[in-house]
């Protein structure tokens, strides 16, 4: 009633207001008991709800307020369980099994929302111990897991195992381990492996039919050495990886070789076998013969045992200057010690033939023929006038003296000569181009009035091409850093060897054709005028037509080795004459410069 009578007493403005909020006050109490009765019994404002995915049987659970576990519940034959007593907000669960490993997560429950949570626990690990032989390995797809009679710690589940032991063929079984369990098995009998070896030996020879018949030494293993026949076949290995060596007398032994043995399965080793070399004994009528291969390669004086390789017919060449060659054929028919002597009788010759070794008898000065081929001149390693390399062909064979021009040959030929070291045998030195050619011509005039020049041949300095092509060997030179040798101190007397000074011609190893003294000694003078080299092959080249300067090879005392490889040039001025510039002799077909 007051409050009627209040609201009687209200201005018509207030009245308006108090209606106003009196109403909004009726809406809310109105909604808040409709929400009420719809609502289910028990059911609270904040609810939210938490389906758990895992395991069949999982326990769930989370701590409660007195830090004790309480359990929300277990999943289900389908591994669900679905929790609605869980409130809004942050929540540490744990997911526990029998012989699973436990999981704890934590979730966020929003107020009134429903959530998910899959989580599977994994299986603890079993145990297995397989009875069976010492020495038994398990595997499981290649990986090493443990030995028999041990245990083996294996995750839940099936596996494949393989079981090895040497000397036995592997076995496989399967085996199911179930969580946190331990398993005991037998292994299955394993049965003796074994395989075999095919031994034989090849020769590197083609024409060696004297291998097949041969019986050889072998031994496997660091075993003991036995004489078998071959081919032969060793049965009963075990199936792992075998040494296998071999020994044939004659033969140079091959290395070791390792094979591996497969179960009921031959395996083949086939060794490649080298010959040893015999000795071949030339002997001639005249003294200084030399023997020479079919490529031209000295293999020794005459009367020297020379080593040959055996089944292959040799043509050997005796030569000696002055004389007509003579070619023998001598093949060894058996590797190893054998030995053939062999005598030639050389006809003395009137004229120099290309082919023969050639001397000018009053000088004894020997000459070395060379034989016609081609080569890659220069070097794209050197200094820039040694580039490009460039290939050159020399259509015809020449000669070239064994040895450099000695002090007392020159004088023979054009008087008193001061060298500048002393000694005859020693290179003739202070020697210009002018000079060796006036050296070169006399010498010509001389030999063709005594009837000993070729037609069309004459005495001369070699041209670049042919004192380089001689220097490395000829056709068939190898690619060593000086005439001869890798070893510079093989070949030369240079900077460090040298003190200072010539050395008598031929003290040192001669190059593949027996020329001497090609690096170091005394610088050598060539027939060509200096210039520049062309990337264009040339035949028989000669050098530029004029020039300021004649080209020099080879080095000589007082140089280091840089100056001494055989592609390097030097040059000086024809007139030029100094202690270290020297020259030797070529007999070719007649050149005018």
């Amino acid at each position: 009633m007051q409050v009627l009578a209040n609201y009687r007493q209200m201005k018509k403005k207030d009245k308006r207001i108090a209606l106003v909020l009196l109403l909004v006050f009726l809406s809310v109490i109105g909604y808040l008991g409709w929400r009420t009765f719809l609502r289910s019994p028990g059911e609270t404002e904040d609810k939210s709800t938490l389906i758990v995915v895992s395991n069949a049987g999982v326990s769930v659970s989370t701590t409660g307020t007195d830090g004790k576990a309480v359990l929300l519940g277990k999943t289900n034959s389908q591994g669900q369980l679905t929790i609605d007593t869980l409130g809004a907000g942050d929540h540490e669960l744990t997911l526990s099994l029998t012989d699973y490993q436990p999981e704890t997560v934590n979730v966020s429950l929003g107020q009134g929302h429903s959530a998910e949570l899959k989580k599977k626990l994994q299986p603890l690990p079993g145990r297995l111990k397989l009875d069976g032989r010492v020495g038994l390995e398990v595997y499981e797809a290649g990986q090493h897991l443990g030995q028999a009679n041990a245990w083996i710690e294996l995750s839940a589940g099936d596996h494949d195992l393989e079981l090895r032991c040497r000397g036995f063929h592997t076995e496989r079984m399967t085996v199911t381990i179930l969580p946190n369990q331990t398993l005991v098995k037998q292994s299955p009998s394993l049965v003796a492996a074994s395989g075999a070896i095919k031994i034989s030996a090849r020769s590197a020879v083609p024409q060696d039919d004297y291998l097949a018949h041969q019986q050889a030494k072998i031994r496997i293993d660091n075993g003991p050495w036995r004489l078998v026949s071959l081919p032969m076949t060793e049965e009963g290995l075990s199936c792992e990886s075998h040494r296998v060596e071999m020994q044939i007398p004659g033969y140079k032994n091959a290395p070791a070789q390792d094979t591996d043995v497969a179960h009921n399965q031959t395996s083949e080793v086939v060794f490649q076998l080298t010959p040893e070399p015999g000795t071949v004994t030339i002997s001639s009528n005249v003294p200084g013969s030399e023997v020479f291969d079919a490529s031209g390669r000295r293999l020794g004086a005459a009367g020297e045992a020379s080593p040959l390789a055996p089944f292959i017919a040799h043509q050997l060449t005796v030569k000696a200057p002055g004389h007509k060659s003579t070619t023998v054929t001598i093949q060894l028919d058996q590797p190893g010690a054998q030995s053939v002597t062999k005598s030639v009788t050389l006809d003395a010759r009137s004229v120099a033939a290309p082919g023969d070794a050639w001397a000018v008898p009053e000088l004894d000065m020997a000459f070395i023929y060379v034989t016609p081929g081609s080569f890659q001149m220069g070097s794209n390693e050197g200094e820039i006038d040694e580039k490009p390399v460039h290939t050159v062909s020399l259509s015809q064979g020449y000669w070239l003296a064994k040895y450099e021009v000695t002090h007392q040959q020159y004088e023979s030929i054009v008087g008193d000569h001061s060298n500048m070291f002393k000694g005859n045998n020693n290179p003739v030195d202070k020697v210009s181009w002018n000079d060796a050619v006036v050296f070169c011509r006399t010498l010509t005039k001389q030999e063709r009035q005594a009837g000993r020049l070729p037609e069309g041949y004459e005495y001369r300095l070699p041209t670049e091409a042919e004192w380089e092509y001689a220097a490395r060997g000829g056709s068939d030179g190898s690619s060593t850093n000086y005439a001869g040798s890798n070893n510079i101190d093989d070949v030369a007397w240079y900077k460090d060897n040298s003190g200072r000074k010539t050395h008598p011609v031929g003290l040192k190893q001669a190059n593949e054709l027996g020329l001497y003294d090609m690096t170091g000694n005394v610088w050598e003078w060539c027939l060509d005028w200096y210039g520049q080299y062309s990337s264009q092959a040339q035949t028989d080249p000669t050098g530029p037509s004029t020039g300021a300067y004649r080209v020099l090879h080879g080095g000589a005392w007082y140089c280091d080795t840089s100056l001494c490889r055989p592609t390097l040039r030097y040059r000086f001025t024809p007139a030029s004459a100094y202690g270290f510039l020297g020259f030797r002799v070529a007999l070719g077909p007649s050149i005018r410069k």
